[in-house]
């Protein structure tokens, strides 16, 4: 430890002088907490340079001004005083200036600090002996010991001390996306009702099929009813079918979703896949976007020196901090998906520079350490939905469940159990900066029978401009499901299976990109293999070009061999239409076809296709023509579609119309609208007709007579900004808002209201008829109540008075004239006008 410099013992006149600077600047800022005083203020206690009010005193201010307090001193003050001396030096902490303090000297030399001040500097806590003057707790610089060194500078009145970094606070870098303010989470009752209408019609525009769809779903808290069904006329009759009815409990605070009722089920890669009628629940990682649910990326460094660092993702800037000494915490960063290099660079105030690499490999099928991924589904299998042979069948259990036992390993299991079938495995994931391997194992075993085996294996890679992919998969014959699979063909089925895929990408931003794949699967002695080649291109920034070329099985069964694919794909983005020309070749079959769209606003408006397609079949040239278009109107969306299709010989056409829409209801408002796909709101802006509406900066539409606009796009859980346009809103109408963030539950309906105010002035002229003569009321206060508020206002000369913010209605007024009150009633009438003219107002005097 470096012992601080020596400085002489001061007189006992030199004493009392610093005394009594001291105390004149200790009442001055008397209000500071801790008696620190800003660098920028900086001013020695004694000393020749001294300047502004604490220069040094003269000797006879000192006997004039400063004889009593030190007498004072002298004969009221404790012996203790003495025993050190008083400073007040600008102190640095490892090369950071942190102020001025005050700082006793003892007669040994050694140091002493108040510790709340050492708190305050980013010294929680440090070991040494501690002594109390004045009721004050001070450490002795001299007792820590080792690991700390200080130095004092009498001259320039500085104290220097150096400690180790894992001493000093740390700072938390935090870089987890903050919620937006004022976002609000809804829970309205609402409710929508879903139908549809759809004609098929065949040559003639006789009718084929007509369809009736509807869907109800009710939401109460987060508790949400859900139900479905189809009415289907044909010319074999007509049938009715239910499709989904269920109940869903949303938690959206523990991420958890329950449901009693139809529901799709899954257990994994392996395991099953179905509609089943019973209980299910579920992690549901939606129900908070920004919740980071892969692994992050957290550092835990020092810095000995006030340092700047910053933080690189593959080469770009994501963020600078500036440090003081002592250690920091980098948290929850959450890189995109594939290889990225995360590096910090530290740069310290001598411009010294520390560069610090990691690699670090992320995919989406891994979870962040110590989180769950969870389903469980328990219920009869729903066979055969939506057809006349719909019905449940035997009661079975699946699921699976995932946890993150690190950043980089995530462990599983998975199963399915029923009508005689045991069905249980683990699952794996392990990332390294060379890629993702997923492992994945089940063992089976049906009516007693012996076990059979299945295992996948799994392995991708992507960084940068480079991507690959492997995959291989093997189920021996006896490996059941409660879901049976599906064969390569009949005479495959009781043998073993095996598949197997690989994949390679590459991209230039100059060259555009290059991939290839290839497959093959193998049923007994059934086969199937094929690879395919892709380059694609953007010419400009209106163009697009791809080019594939693959090998395939035949379409048809007695072509074994492979057959060649060409094709050449050209897009143009002309402005708001898609413009694509296609022109192939399968084996020897020729194609190709010219496609013009315009796909349709989010809100209101019309979209069309047209499309012409010629290949030849057979040795015959067919054309096919399909025109569409839809209209999306405030009500419903309309489509219209036709295709047509001749072969030389024959014309058959084909019609297609639909009109579909839905009814809503949420806090009290409802209306008509397009279907409800996921969430919805009805925007309530007063009573102001024509105001534009917009859903996350796209136009939705306007409002209608009433003020009200329904948006049936919204987003479940995410925060949708609803936006209104406050050019659209007249001059006598004022607004507290013009953007909402709402953040809805799954489904649910929200009524979101922009309160307007009508913003009207009423003026006239108040008089009062005493003994036959009209004699203006003026300047005087005039008090008036009614509408649940009270006000007064001051007439001016003539009597005449001017109120802003009124309503429409009934008020009763009063004044004192002449040491009499009156009381009149005023009617103020509901009229467009800006400002209301009330004429002249006459309160007879009797």
């Amino acid at each position: 430890m470096a012992a601080p410099n020596s400085t002489p013992r001061q007189s006992f006149s030199s004493f009392l002088e610093v005394w009594y600077v001291q105390t004149v600047r200790a009442q001055m800022v008397a209000s500071c907490s801790g008696h620190r005083f800003p660098t920028t203020s900086s001013v020695p206690s004694h000393g020749p340079e001294a300047r502004g009010p604490f220069r040094r005193p003269t000797l006879y201010r000192f006997t004039a001004v400063g004889l009593l307090p030190a007498l004072s001193l002298l004969f009221f003050c404790p012996f203790s005083v003495y025993a050190y001396d008083t400073l007040i030096p600008a102190i640095y902490l490892n090369e950071e200036q942190k102020g001025e303090f005050f700082v006793l000297m003892d007669k040994t030399g050694d140091l002493l600090i108040k510790v709340e001040d050492l708190k305050e500097m980013g010294l929680p806590s440090i070991s040494g002996r501690i002594l109390e003057v004045e009721g004050a707790a001070y450490l002795s610089l001299s007792s820590v010991g080792r690991g700390l060194e200080y130095a004092f500078d009498a001259d320039r009145q500085t104290l220097k001390i150096q400690v180790p970094p894992e001493w000093l606070a740390r700072k938390v870098w935090d870089f987890s996306t903050p919620a937006p303010s004022q976002v609000q989470r809804p829970k309205d009752t609402g409710l929508f009702f879903n139908y549809g209408l759809q004609y098929n019609g065949k040559q003639g525009l006789a009718l084929e099929s007509f369809g009736l769809n509807g869907q109800l779903g009710v939401r109460i808290g987060n508790l949400l009813f859900l139900s479905e069904g189809v009415i289907l006329v044909e010319e074999k009759g007509t049938t009715g079918r239910r499709l989904l009815t269920n109940a869903v409990y949303d938690h959206r605070e523990r991420k958890e979703c329950w449901v009693l009722g139809d529901t799709y089920a899954s257990s994994g890669d392996l395991g099953s896949s179905f509609y089943l009628g019973g209980l299910g629940v579920w992690k549901n990682y939606k129900a908070d976007p920004r919740f980071p649910r892969r692994p992050l990326f957290e550092y835990q460094g020092y810095v000995t020196t006030p340092s700047e660092v910053s933080v690189y993702v593959n080469g770009v800037r994501i963020g600078s901090e500036k440090l003081s000494p002592g250690g920091f915490d980098i948290r929850n960063l959450l890189p995109q998906t594939g290889l990225q290099e995360v590096e910090i660079v530290i740069k310290d105030v001598f411009g010294r520079e520390q560069r610090l690499s990691q690699p670090l490999y992320v995919s989406d099928a891994q979870l962040g350490k110590g989180l769950h991924d969870y389903a469980y589904f328990l219920g009869f299998r729903r066979e055969q939905m939506g057809t006349t042979a719909d019905r449940y069948g035997d009661l079975g259990f699946l699921g699976y469940h995932r946890y993150g036992l690190t950043s980089f390993l995530t462990l599983g299991w998975h199963g399915e159990f029923g009508k005689g079938i045991y069905n249980l495995g683990g699952d794996a994931v392990l990332s390294s900066p060379v890629g993702a391997l997923s492992l994945s194992f089940s063992g089976s075993r049906k009516d007693g029978g012996r076990t059979a085996s299945a295992y996948s294996l799994k392995y991708s890679f992507q960084g940068g401009s480079f991507n690959a992919a492997l995959g291989y998969s093997r189920f021996e014959a006896a490996y059941s499901t409660l879901a049976p699979r599906c064969p390569l063909s009949q005479s495959a089925e009781n043998t073993d299976r095996w598949s197997f895929f690989s994949g390679l990408g590459w991209h230039a931003p100059r060259f555009g990109s290059l991939s290839f794949y290839y497959y093959k699967a193998a049923e007994g002695a059934d086969q199937n293999e094929g690879w395919q080649a892709t380059y694609t291109r953007n010419i400009g920034q209106r163009f697009n070009l791809m080019l594939v070329y693959a090998q395939r099985p035949g379409k048809e069964k007695e072509q074994s061999s492979n057959q060649p694919e060409f094709y050449i794909h050209l897009t143009y983005y002309p402005w708001k239409e898609t413009m694509m020309a296609n022109l192939g070749r399968f084996g020897d079959t020729y194609q190709g076809s010219f496609q013009v769209q315009k796909t349709p606003p989010p809100g209101e408006g019309f979209g069309y296709r047209a499309s012409v397609d010629v290949h030849t079949n057979t040795g015959k040239t067919v054309t096919t023509v399909n025109p569409y278009g839809q209209y999306k109107g405030r009500y419903g969306i309309y489509t219209a579609q036709a295709s047509s299709e001749y072969d030389g010989t024959a014309l058959a056409t084909h019609y297609y119309f639909s009109a579909s829409g839905a009814f809503v209801y949420a806090g009290g408002a409802f209306g008509l609208t397009r279907p409800v796909d996921d969430a919805f709101a009805i925007v309530q802006v007063g009573e102001i007709p024509g105001v534009r509406v917009y859903h996350n900066n796209q136009e939705i539409g306007r409002t209608d007579r009433s003020g009200k606009l329904i948006i049936p796009n919204f987003l479940s859980y995410d925060t949708n900004q609803v936006r209104i346009e406050d050019k659209d809103i007249p001059l006598n109408f004022s607004l507290k808002e013009v953007t909402r963030l709402v953040s809805p539950g799954y489904r649910s309906g929200t009524l979101i209201r922009f309160d307007s105010q009508k913003v009207q002035a009423f003026t006239g002229f108040l008089k009062i008829l005493h003994r036959g003569k009209t004699l203006p009321v003026e300047y005087h206060r005039v008090h008036w109540k009614g509408n649940g508020r009270s006000r007064t206002f001051q007439t001016g000369r003539d009597g005449e008075f001017f109120l802003e913010e009124v309503e429409p209605g009934d008020y009763q007024g009063f004044f004192t004239w002449r040491g009499r009150k009156y009381v009149f009633d005023l009617s103020i009438p509901h009229q467009d006008d800006l400002i209301i003219e009330g004429g002249e107002i006459l309160i007879p005097a009797e």
